[in-house]
């Protein structure tokens, strides 16, 4: 019996969430999959996909590149390089479009109505635009119009689903977590827990509120802890706000750059806790990345973070905005002994293997894809 073909388009910013699952998922279908690159700046390159994909026959691929850059969704290249995804995607007369990429732009609409209803499976990483976004009302008034459009659409959290579901109430909606983040194996070993380091990753923008962590920081030293570190890598506009808030320089590491995808794995494994003080947030990236390395996360108690965080089994939730309460857990987790940390991560490791498996994950997938073509 032939295969049916899948068109599977990602865009580079998504593709750790595509990368785990196309290979396992191409032994059950044939894929076409389109990686989608900016002009410059992006996280992967050609080779990436390729070595991915290695001699599959099953998986074909193609990549497409923004010729421009700048102006956001207000480019008016942006209706040629739709098109021209558009085009691509009706060339490889698959049977269910996959499309994993924003649709923020008016010039994002005619293709996205012109791509079958019927068979074409949208991705939403957002119940609707959140406020800390740029241009929130225009952008959400470009979903709604695209969203006539859509038939089915696939989640990653139950909050941000409901959110969707109240909005669109017509729209099918498949909910699957995101796959766990592989970057490769780490080269390090957990470091004992003598020194507790609290790490911070990614993209510094205010609604991540990296200064309240500092703050909690500042409490702890000055209720006499000396024995833990908090750890900042990456960059982004709102460091130098959040760098005013240091008071104690001894225990604040950081390294303001983008970190590299092959840094990833002894960042994590050479941490003890992820620490996630968003202020706003729809889900986290970093957090299977953490979950990943079975790292264990404290994190806001925002809908997206506890939707997947439980309690005392993959870490820890604090109130939100509230830095006497970050600096409890803190405080709590620089306390506890190496045993009570192992078993702590032996019962987030077992957690994340019953949950978060590719098998778990890929079944999934196959399951809603399946549901496309009966």
């Amino acid at each position: 019996m032939k295969k049916k073909k899948i068109c599977w388009i990602t865009a580079d910013y998504f593709a750790d969430c595509d990368t785990p699952l196309v290979p396992l998922i191409a032994e059950k279908y044939d894929i076409h999959w389109i990686i989608l690159f900016n002009a410059h700046g992006n996280r992967y390159k050609e080779e990436d996909f390729k070595e991915l994909v290695g001699g599959n026959n099953n998986i074909s691929l193609q990549f497409i590149y923004k010729s421009f850059h700048g102006m956001r969704g207000l480019n008016p290249f942006l209706l040629v390089h739709a098109r021209r995804i558009g085009h691509a995607i009706k060339k490889s007369k698959a049977d269910i479009v996959y499309f994993n990429a924003q649709r923020d732009s008016l010039f994002d609409l005619p293709m996205i109505w012109e791509l079958p209803k019927d068979k074409t499976i949208f991705t939403s990483h957002q119940g609707v635009v959140r406020n800390d976004m740029q241009f929130t009302r225009l952008t959400q008034f470009i979903r709604d119009l695209g969203f006539k459009g859509v038939k089915y659409v696939n989640m990653f959290s139950d909050s941000e689903a409901k959110k969707l579901h109240r909005r669109y109430p017509k729209v099918k909606i498949t909910k699957i977590p995101l796959a766990l983040k592989d970057f490769g194996k780490p080269t390090n070993v957990r470091p004992t827990k003598q020194v507790v380091k609290f790490l911070s990753f990614g993209l510094m923008v205010y609604a991540k509120h990296i200064d309240l962590l500092i703050d909690a920081a500042n409490l702890l030293y000055e209720r006499g802890y000396r024995n833990f570190r908090v750890v900042i890598a990456g960059k982004g506009a709102d460091w130098d706000r959040c760098k005013e808030h240091i008071k104690y320089p001894e225990v604040i590491e950081t390294d303001i750059r983008r970190v590299e995808n092959e840094e990833i794995p002894n960042l994590f494994n050479g941490s003890h806790f992820l620490v996630q003080p968003y202020r706003v947030v729809s889900q986290s990236g970093p957090m299977k990345i953490a979950f990943r390395y079975n790292l264990p996360d404290i994190v806001s108690n925002l809908p997206g973070l506890l939707c997947e965080l439980k309690e005392d089994v993959n870490g820890y939730s604090f109130k939100c905005n509230d830095v006497q309460d970050l600096a409890r857990v803190m405080e709590r987790c620089i306390n506890q002994t190496e045993e009570e940390y192992n078993g702590l991560l032996q019962r987030m490791r077992d957690y994340t293997d019953r949950t978060y498996s590719e098998e778990v994950i890929v079944k999934q997938y196959c399951n809603m894809f399946d549901q496309i073509t009966r």
